[in-house]
């Protein structure tokens, strides 16, 4: 179901889809408005990473129809499992007793990590995308940039 204007909700599952298609790694900045965004990594073999390769295997994640949930666990085995956040400049929120992790696919097979905003309930409410530009900033950060198709 498409919305418009583009949802938060959209915005959260497309960083978590282009974070878990393109490395489990972290990614350092994301800027997400209503028809595209951006995230930036860390990327060592970023000659890897083809434009159109990875279009289509975000489109096919998203048709997927991975269903999303949420799953919660304490502070203390969030700070037991530091690879869950995968963001370099936002950690979740500690300090109330627990965390919400958000899970995609059965029992997060796609992605889990911590995150409190809302989601779409499964990914195929993303709509397609397009990764519309890779680029070089720094000798490993690379930016890539995806819009709504």
């Amino acid at each position: 179901i498409r919305v418009y204007p583009r949802s938060r909700e959209q915005n959260g599952e497309l960083r978590a889809a282009v974070a878990d298609l393109v490395a489990r790694e972290h990614w350092r900045v994301e800027e997400m408005h209503a028809e595209e965004g951006r995230l930036d990594f860390d990327i060592a073999d970023a000659d890897a990473i083809d434009k159109d390769r990875l279009t289509d295997d975000l489109n096919a994640l998203i048709a997927g129809n991975h269903a999303v949930g949420e799953q919660w666990i304490t502070d203390a085995e969030m700070e037991a499992n530091p690879g869950l956040v995968r963001t370099m400049s936002v950690k979740p929120p500690v300090g109330s007793g627990r965390v919400r992790l958000v899970l995609i696919g059965a029992d997060g097979a796609v992605d889990r990590q911590p995150c409190g905003g809302t989601h779409v309930q499964n990914t195929s409410e993303i709509g397609r995308l397009a990764v519309t530009k890779i680029e070089k900033k720094g000798k490993l950060n690379r930016r890539i940039r995806v819009a709504f198709a």
